[in-house]
């Protein structure tokens, strides 16, 4: 099962509101849209997706988004267990079965990691 995505409009991006959680709970979650030329303090991550399996689920009111196992183990550093942390990802805030879409959010990128006020880099576990 896939989130439905809303389109977006020109010049907007998904943010993932990602809610608090313990170690081990399912990971759960709200996308929103918001204009990219809006100040908002948001997180960008940066990672390799990996392999392209699917480790765990992302529930949102409207569905789950499977997630890769780096994304999975990168999730579990940044997410906290009280408060809400705002992300933008592309595996999750792209929808990633949109070729359209996706075209244009690859070329808003570059606005999307400047306007982030913090960038997460997530290169994997330790070996």
């Amino acid at each position: 099962m896939s989130v439905p995505y809303n389109k977006l409009a020109e010049r907007c991006i998904r943010l993932l509101d990602l809610y608090p959680g313990e170690l081990n709970s399912p990971f759960r979650g709200r996308l929103r849209p918001t204009g990219l030329d809006i100040p908002e303090f948001y997180e960008a991550l940066s990672y390799t997706w990996g392999s392209p399996e699917t480790a765990a689920f992302l529930h949102c009111e409207s569905g789950s988004l499977p997630l890769t196992l780096n994304l999975v183990q990168a999730l579990l550093r940044l997410r906290r267990t009280d408060t809400i942390r705002t992300l933008w990802i592309d595996q999750i805030c792209i929808n990633q079965d949109d070729e359209i879409e996706r075209g244009q959010q690859v070329g808003l990128m570059g606005g999307i990691y400047r306007g982030a006020s913090i960038v997460d880099i997530w290169l994997g576990e330790e070996d």
